[in-house]
């Protein structure tokens, strides 16, 4: 999805303050400004030079300057350095702090544990965790029990109303558990081992298409899947087109899904794989729904809820619950 066009009009800027993104662009700035005056009276000599001389540079020579300027304007500087990151103490902290791409030092917060911040993001685990444990409880399961009837039944106007009635606290549960995991669970885990880079999402429910959903709401995988499956896919050697990329992204997605959901409930019948290979077709509707009428109109987004609150999670909930109860009498 990261492949695909965005909309050239956003209903919102995007904010992305990671801060090993912020350190490195004010390192580079203050290293620019200080270096500024010098760097341009060399650059205008050695452009006046060239042009006394009449030697203009060719087309080639150029690119490769403009080249190396990006990437030593880009550099990465790591505090470890290959072969000394090959330890055990090094990749046992890639292990553990919230991220999925490896590389060889990680930006640190100085100072001790926030043990304040600490506790207030385990005690908000700890309160979404029993409050997502009485919903269910409450309300999701006697609603569930409803469905088995109404599908033995064959009576499709009393599925679609525990459909429609499930889709209430599965939505819930879903916006506790994604609190309890990426707001509270990986800030804890970040706090302990004081690794700075804290965006771990971005504003997806504002998402105009589903293709800025999956890019913003889950960063850590986003990353990983960008990274290590669409990126060698497009670029040399393979070099293959993006939207071979983006559906091989997809289907290596859907079979992750699939086995995350089917294996735990004995069901491997294919729903999440579906679910995830149809947000395909659905990217496209809603890309189009903002070129046709604009990011302002919010057809994109309202797609987006209704595909995965109203229909699409207590949908599946419901075929999963059934096919568990019917192999577990």
């Amino acid at each position: 999805a990261d492949a695909l066009p965005r909309p050239q009009l956003r209903l919102r800027q995007r904010s992305v303050s990671a801060a090993s993104e912020t350190s490195r662009l004010i390192a580079a700035a203050s290293g620019e400004a200080a270096h500024s005056d010098g760097e341009a009276a060399h650059s205008d000599g050695k452009a006046a030079s060239s042009h006394d001389r009449g030697l203009p540079r060719s087309p080639q020579a150029e690119k490769k300057a403009e080249t190396e300027e990006k990437a030593a304007r880009y550099q990465i500087l790591y505090s470890v350095a290959y072969p000394d990151n090959v330890t055990v103490k090094n990749f046992g902290y890639f292990w553990l702090a919230p991220t999925l791409c490896y590389q060889p030092s990680y930006p640190l917060l100085p100072g001790p544990i926030r043990k304040s911040f600490l506790a207030k993001r385990v005690a908000e685990l700890v309160i979404i965790g029993l409050t997502m444990y009485v919903l269910i409880q409450q309300y999701a399961v006697p609603t569930l029990v409803g469905s088995v009837q109404a599908i033995d039944k064959r009576d499709g106007f009393w599925l679609s109303e525990r459909v429609l009635k499930l889709s209430v606290i599965s939505a819930t549960v879903w916006f506790l558990g994604f609190y309890a995991v990426f707001h509270a669970g990986l800030n804890a885990l970040a706090e302990v081992l004081r690794f700075a880079d804290r965006a771990f999402y971005l504003d997806w429910w504002n998402s105009v298409d589903l293709a800025a959903y999956w890019r913003e709401w889950n960063l850590p995988i986003h990353y990983f899947c960008k990274r290590h499956i669409m990126m060698p896919l497009v670029s040399a050697p393979l070099s293959l087109p993006v939207n071979v990329g983006v559906m091989f992204t997809f289907l290596v997605s859907a079979i992750m899904h699939e086995l995350l959901f089917g294996i735990p409930t004995h069901c491997l019948r294919g729903y999440s794989f579906v679910g995830m290979m149809m947000q395909i077709p659905l990217i496209q509707l809603t890309q189009w729904l903002v070129r046709w009428r604009g990011p302002e109109s919010g057809l994109g987004n309202a797609v987006f809820w209704i595909s995965f609150c109203i229909v699409g999670q207590p949908l599946g909930v419901v075929q999963y619950y059934y096919t568990w109860v019917k192999n577990n009498p």
